[in-house]
């Protein structure tokens, strides 16, 4: 036999995940449920500013944030590298 094909799992990215209704993030919650019970057959990525996490602190979500398996902070850059990021973006222009 050839080589096994890879298994492919499909990545979700919501973007301003921090502007989801609570509704919303219950349809989130519903799909993934399966995932209590079996391999994840998908990955989901909530991107948002620091009020997504906030949110999910909630105890109206934690059913929501006991399916998050990883989180990660992004911070801010020091003042010395935010100048340097400045003036290379501005001297594209």
């Amino acid at each position: 036999m050839g080589n096994p094909r890879p298994v492919l799992t499909p990545l979700i990215v919501i973007d301003e995940a921090h502007l989801l209704s609570p509704a919303m993030l219950e349809e989130i919650r519903f799909l993934t449920n399966f995932h209590m019970d079996s391999t994840s057959p998908m990955a989901l990525c909530l991107v948002g500013q620091p009020e997504r996490r906030n949110k999910l602190r909630l105890r109206a979500f934690e059913a929501i944030s006991q399916r998050v398996t990883l989180r990660f902070h992004l911070g801010g850059l020091p003042e010395a590298e935010t100048r340097a990021y400045i003036g290379n973006a501005g001297a594209e222009c």
